[in-house]
């Protein structure tokens, strides 16, 4: 018989698209130190969309970079079971010519996550049905992320209509 997978325990983004979900917003933020990286999550996992029924007029989605995985605590044993390209991230030399991320394209042109910048440790990916209620989960996450001390200079949203 072939496993089941556990939709309670898998971010449904993984198992779906938002079709009603027209609107969206994503953040990145950088963790101060562990504290304030379980202060975050700890916010965080009850609010994050599974995999299961779902009929909610907005979805949130969280994902962590190594650096940010390490600021939280995850020993180097850990984070080394993932594969090299998520440990090395993407703005290397090599990576970005491989994946055609040069000239104009090059990490040192992006907005977040270019090698000069702060590290980026999470992002926090927002799904609504209207600009209201993004705009309402949003005011709630910048709400959070403050007061445990993850916004800081790097925090940066960017938002629109997506269509899934």
């Amino acid at each position: 018989m072939a496993p089941r997978l556990d939709l309670d325990n898998t971010q449904g983004l993984l198992a779906r698209a938002y079709r009603g979900l027209t609107y969206a917003r994503f953040t990145v933020f950088a963790i101060s130190g562990p504290a304030a990286g379980h202060a975050v999550l700890s916010w965080l996992l009850p609010q994050v969309t599974t995999a299961a029924q779902f009929t909610a007029d907005s979805a949130l989605h969280v994902a962590f970079t190594a650096a940010g995985l390490r600021r939280l605590g995850l020993p180097d044993g850990v984070i080394a079971g993932f594969s090299a390209e998520f440990g090395e991230g993407m703005a290397g030399p090599d990576r970005s010519r491989f994946l055609g991320d040069v000239e104009g394209s090059s990490p040192r042109f992006w907005d977040w996550g270019a090698p000069q910048e702060p590290p980026v440790d999470g992002l926090v990916l927002l799904y609504a049905a209207t600009p209201e209620i993004l705009g309402r989960r949003q005011a709630e996450l910048v709400g959070r992320l403050a007061a445990a001390g993850s916004l800081g200079a790097l925090m940066r949203s960017l938002q629109g209509e997506h269509r899934a």
